[in-house]
């Protein structure tokens, strides 16, 4: 617990001594599959850490309906303040729900693997990092 406490007020240090302008870009990876993709301004490759959320209908930053909480946002800020690049992703039943096309019955752990191979796919065409990092 200790070790989970200093690694959240790290990563809460860096973020609020950072405040400011980051490199982003908002990506379209699949129909249901939205992220943001932030860089560091760096001239040489860096590596690139692909950010997947947690159980429950959790959002790119972390966050749940009657949670919000940011720490993944939090934590892609952190890994930006280390010079290293980021993608997180709103799972696909963030945007079924948003768009009351949920159907529970429908749901399968494939899906989401699925999801992150796509996600990796995309990012390994379109962009060049020295390595990934999930």
């Amino acid at each position: 617990m200790k070790y989970i406490l200093s690694f959240l007020l790290l990563c809460f240090g860096i973020t609020t001594a950072q405040k400011g302008n980051f490199n982003s870009e908002d990506l379209k990876i699949t129909p249901l599959i939205d992220g943001t993709l932030i860089i560091p301004e760096q001239p040489a490759k860096m590596p690139l850490a692909i950010i997947i959320g947690g159980s429950g209908p959790t959002d790119r930053n972390g966050n749940q309906m009657m949670m919000v909480n940011n720490s993944l946002k939090f934590l892609a800020e952190g890994l930006y303040a280390e010079n290293i690049a980021s993608f997180r992703y709103d799972k696909r039943i963030v945007k079924q729900m948003k768009s009351n096309s949920l159907n529970e019955e429908n749901i399968d752990f494939s899906q989401f693997i699925a999801d992150a191979e796509a996600v990796i796919s995309y990012l390994k065409k379109t962009t060049d990092f020295q390595k990934f990092t999930s």
